[in-house]
């Protein structure tokens, strides 16, 4: 992998983040926690942009955007928090419209579009099962 896939991967995971609670219920499959999936996903392509940006990286603050994100994201993580990782608060919360502003930012300072977010090959699919591009799976 190189510094400009890991880019792309942040790109559509900090789309995934931006966008409105129903679009991001619309990307995943309905047998996964879809907040948890959601902070996963952000996670993942956070350590793969710190790792491979490093010598070609973003200016130092938008890296510290995301770090910053990802912290955010931890720190509603835990049983105290158990709340924040449902649909209801997905779609609802405060603190998950906060938390999509701050992807938007992080996208307009990556000069990446804030949509439509798209992510590919990341679950298997069933039959008859929404995949990450909304299409289904026919066996």
């Amino acid at each position: 992998m190189d510094a400009a896939l890991a880019r792309e991967i942040m790109i559509r995971a900090l789309q995934v983040v931006a966008t409105d609670a129903a679009g991001q219920i619309a990307l995943f499959p309905s047998w996964v926690c879809i907040p948890d999936e959601i902070a996963l996903t952000f996670h993942d392509a956070r350590l793969l942009f710190e790792g491979y940006c490093a010598e070609e990286g973003p200016p130092a603050e938008v890296l510290s955007m995301v770090m910053a994100l990802d912290a955010t994201l931890k720190a509603l993580s835990g049983t105290r928090n158990q709340d924040f990782w449902t649909l209801e608060a997905l779609r609802e919360d405060i603190r998950w419209q906060h938390i999509r502003e701050e992807a938007t930012r992080i996208l307009q300072a990556l000069g990446a579009p804030p949509g439509p977010p798209r992510i590919d090959a990341l679950y298997a699919r069933g039959r008859g099962e929404r995949g990450l591009g909304g299409d289904v799976a026919e066996e």
